[in-house]
């Protein structure tokens, strides 16, 4: 999916942004979660459903997958910095979104919003010291700990915020 280089490069940042304070990475992470949600909070069930090709994915179906990988992002966080170990790749479901069950896209808005505030509250909580030994698998990146799956929740929001737009423009 990725080829060496870029892997490279994305793990590159990932590794330096980790080391910085826990309240200034989860600041980092809450910009690109506000670009997201600013893109979305006013988007009409319409709208939201329409996508930017055959097959592409539709605003909804976009949302309803960073709601499933946050929700599993932060749960590995936590668990690593608790020296839990994960088996597999971590995030079995990466390309997986919640199950669509009609609601309003307003609802899903608003799903994520509480998605993006645990995000938060879990990078802001680690502990000053995590267990760093222990790594779960991203299925491109390899291998991550606690604060570099945090750093990558940048990475992650801001290829998000990109397909967005790129759904909206299509969109009109």
């Amino acid at each position: 999916m990725v080829t060496d280089d870029i892997r490279e490069r994305i793990l590159s940042y990932i590794r330096e942004q980790a080391v910085k304070p826990r309240a200034e990475l989860a600041e980092l992470v809450a910009v690109h979660q506000r670009q997201y949600a600013a893109l979305v909070e006013d988007v009409s069930d319409d709208v939201a459903s329409k996508s930017a090709g055959a097959s592409e994915w539709s605003l909804r179906e976009l949302t309803c997958h960073v709601i499933l990988a946050k929700q599993s992002v932060f749960q590995i966080i936590a668990s690593l910095a608790r020296g839990e170990t994960l088996s597999g790749d971590a995030l079995g479901e990466a390309g997986s979104m919640l199950d669509d069950d009609g609601r309003a896209f307003a609802a899903y808005v608003a799903q994520l919003d509480v998605a993006n505030a645990r995000m938060l509250e879990t990078i802001r909580s680690l502990p000053e010291s995590p267990d760093l030994t222990v790594t779960a698998r991203h299925p491109w990146l390899g291998p991550l700990d606690c604060l570099e799956w945090a750093a990558n929740q940048l990475v992650h929001d801001a290829d998000h915020v990109q397909h967005a737009r790129k759904i909206l423009a299509a969109a009109g």
